[in-house]
């Protein structure tokens, strides 16, 4: 826990959150205690300020306070700054004692457009000659949609009702060129990193969708002793080796062509997946589930080969499964005709639009329904069916039988 027994923060603990979340997901993270002070953040160095802010862009001492006085205490929170600059909290509580929130961000949810920008800059009444430097504040910033944001949120809270123990100390020692006593025990005790041209291998592996040279080199990676990523923890160790593969695995199904909000997304969900795991054997049989789906994902995807036109319908359309989407609609997205989108998708994709359209509907429905703890109903909402029965009818369409089967069987 972040907690010692006599109540107090544990740093070692706090840092071994902090570098899993921020490398693992690429958004800053900071704790800000009780009395308003930063007791730890992911890279302070590159933490994004503002260029009309040079302080903290959020109101700090109204959330400690809000937080403090907080009723549901065990749950994620989420801020916006009217700037479009996006947080997420978690407050941190030891029974009834308030100790500070840990908070990530800032993210953007959606594009900065040329007009916001300027709105900013007029509300703050700046001068406008610090618009190019606002404009690479803001393209800086990660930017996610409200899907992840939301994967993210519990991902957060998850990490700070876990059990930790001493981290290894993984900042170097500026005082001296000299290996620090842990390294010399890292060599001592035969911890190698493996070389990086085998981890490149793996992963153009993985880019091309080649399972046979994917499970080649992981085999010759296995043999090499790894150096422990928490100390006299082996399950959380291996929960935050994972982590890091599923954010690396994530990138190169990107490059590989997979389209970066389903592999972001596959990533945010076995994170979930990986943390709700207690033993090691559950996390080895989990890893081998991981890498078999990303490779299955990455293999099968096939929009190179469908028309620019097709490839941007089937973009769009996988963006918003959340909306209850027509022909019109994307037609109209991709400026084309309805009927000759109709056509085409026909006969490149051999799958009318509509059809197509509910068989995603479904595949993101059941991922939800494993990874998440949303009802059916608020599942059904959530992908713009009008009704809970229309989407069992769909779902059992499709999967031959309803979606309270299929989580049965599950």
């Amino acid at each position: 826990m972040l907690l010692t027994q006599t109540g107090q923060i544990e740093i070692n603990a706090l840092n071994e959150l902090i570098y899993t979340f921020y490398f693992s997901i690429g958004i800053p993270i900071q704790f800000i205690d009780k009395y308003g002070a930063v007791l730890g953040q992911s890279m302070p160095v590159l933490f994004p300020i503002s260029p009309i802010r040079r302080k903290n862009a959020l109101p700090i001492e109204d959330i400690l306070k809000t937080s403090s006085e907080r009723k549901n205490k065990d749950r994620p929170h989420f801020i916006n700054n009217n700037d479009d600059e996006n947080y997420i909290y978690v407050d941190i509580w030891d029974e009834d004692n308030y100790h500070g929130i840990l908070i990530a961000g800032p993210m953007l949810l959606s594009t900065i457009t040329d007009t916001k920008i300027d709105q900013i800059l007029k509300k703050y009444t700046c001068k406008f000659n610090i618009k190019q430097e606002l404009l690479r504040y803001y393209n800086a910033l990660p930017m996610i949609d409200i899907k992840r944001y939301d994967f993210i949120s519990r991902l957060l809270h998850r990490l700070s009702k876990d059990q930790y123990t001493s981290s290894i100390n993984i900042e170097p020692d500026k005082s001296s060129i000299n290996y620090s006593p842990k390294l010399i025990d890292y060599r001592e005790n035969s911890f190698f990193h493996v070389p990086y041209s085998l981890e490149k291998k793996l992963f153009d592996a993985l880019r091309k969708g080649d399972s046979n040279k994917f499970n080649k080199i992981s085999i010759e990676l296995s043999k090499y002793k790894r150096a422990p990523l928490s100390k006299n923890n082996p399950v959380r160790a291996m929960k935050n080796s994972l982590i890091i593969a599923c954010a690396f695995f994530a990138r190169s199904a990107v490059e590989g062509g997979l389209d970066h909000h389903v592999a972001f997304t596959l990533s945010d969900c076995y994170i979930l997946k990986i943390e709700e795991k207690n033993t090691f054997s559950e996390l080895m049989e989990l890893a081998e589930i991981i890498n078999l789906d990303f490779l299955f994902h990455i293999k099968n995807q096939s929009r190179n080969k469908y028309s620019p036109i097709i490839q941007q319908s089937i973009a769009y359309i996988q963006h918003h499964l959340n909306e209850p989407l027509t022909l019109n609609q994307v037609a109209n997205e991709v400026n084309t005709n309805p009927s000759y989108l109709s056509a085409l998708f026909k006969k490149e994709v051999d799958i009318n639009f509509v059809t197509y359209i509910n068989k995603q509907k479904v595949e993101e429905a059941k991922r939800l329904m494993e990874f998440s703890s949303d009802s059916i109903l608020d599942i059904a909402l959530h992908l713009g069916f009008s009704t809970q029965s229309y989407f069992t009818q769909i779902f059992k369409k499709f999967e031959g039988v309803t979606p309270k089967q299929y989580l049965k069987n599950k």
